[in-house]
């Protein structure tokens, strides 16, 4: 998604782009990652609490629950949303309602289990995961329900952080850029604030020979191979790209 937003000055440039996706209620966060090894209890419970911000952020806000699920989706890793529909009777066991009536809204509840995940089975979707549901219909014994699935177990990737605990995200990255090297082929540059520069420069020097992600949005964009200590806040990624794909991908990085 590109915010064609020009101000005076590059820290302009970076403020009006803050402002407009703040306006539009969806978070492109940039992050760095790098492979997880072990999947930890901590990891299991960090699913469950965004799972439960979600449904109560959905249930606060005056907005239709499209909008807070996309946010969520964009913000966080493997958290898909749909729709489906199908029987009244069926939506009572899956939602595990006992009682003779149902209404529309927001389901109270964040939902698991066998009977979830069956119901869930009407959209395709078979990820075990945590549910928050909209009921959006219920009309001649059917409905129609929006979702979120926030799946149980995080990816292969966690955030990147240095000795310090800072994670290397959108607060520490200033701007992507195509640029070339002496054969003309491109290769996409990346800068760092001071802050960024110095974390960057400890993970590249931890990671040298492992791959380091970047993230936007919760979606993998790429995950280059650290050659060696990168210590000046700037960083390229080469590869076999056409001026086509480095421009994409650059802006991309930059969205």
């Amino acid at each position: 998604m590109q915010i064609p937003l020009k101000g005076d000055s590059k820290e302009a440039d970076q403020l009006n782009i803050k402002r407009a996706k703040d306006a539009i209620g969806r978070v492109m966060k940039i992050e760095f990652k790098e492979l997880r090894g072990s999947i930890t209890e901590a990891d299991l419970k960090a699913r469950q609490e965004i799972a439960q911000s979600l449904l109560k952020e959905a249930q606060e806000s005056k907005y239709q629950f499209s909008v807070t699920s996309n946010k969520y989706r964009d913000t966080y890793e493997k958290v898909s949303i749909g729709d489906f529909t199908g029987s009244i009777e069926s939506l009572k066991v899956g939602l595990g309602f006992t009682g003779s009536e149902l209404a529309t809204g927001i389901y109270p509840k964040v939902l698991s289990g066998t009977g979830f995940l069956t119901l869930l089975s009407n959209s395709g979707s078979v990820v075990d995961g945590y549910g928050i549901v909209s009921v959006d219909s219920l009309k001649d014994a059917t409905y129609t329900v929006s979702y979120a699935l926030v799946a149980k177990e995080p990816s292969e990737w966690k955030p990147a952080q240095d000795s310090k605990g800072r994670v290397l995200n959108d607060k520490y990255f200033l701007n992507s850029s195509v640029q070339v090297n002496e054969a003309f082929q491109p290769m996409i540059e990346l800068t760092f604030n001071t802050d960024g520069a110095q974390i960057f420069g400890e993970l590249t020097s931890r990671l040298k020979g492992h791959p380091i992600a970047i993230f936007v949005g919760g979606e993998l964009l790429t995950a280059p191979t650290v050659n060696e200590a990168i210590l000046s806040g700037k960083a390229v990624i080469t590869g076999n790209y056409t001026s086509a794909q480095a421009k994409k991908l650059s802006n991309d990085i930059n969205t």
